[in-house]
């Protein structure tokens, strides 16, 4: 996996040289963390199901969709009228 390389690159840097590299490292530890977090795909989805119970209710906002046209859409629901 590459976030696995790429975090064992940034652990041996700053090993050799944890002045310039441990903050790289701490990044990069913190980084796989929450990517991992975002592709587990049914956190994802109790965080869409938090966002529509927060958004229920609320007015259909203008968006700029694909070409620069506005559409009018209810926010996390299908329906835009073009």
């Amino acid at each position: 996996m590459d976030m696995e390389a790429t975090q064992n690159l940034a652990r041996v840097a700053a090993y050799l040289n944890p002045a310039r590299f441990d903050a790289l490292h701490s990044l990069m530890k913190t980084w796989k963390k929450e990517v991992l977090k975002e592709l587990n795909f049914r956190n994802e989805a109790a965080n869409v199901d938090r966002a529509h119970a927060n958004l229920v209710g609320t007015e259909p906002v203008l968006v700029r969709g694909h070409l620069g046209v506005l559409a009018r859409c209810t926010l996390l629901n299908a329906g835009c009228a073009w």
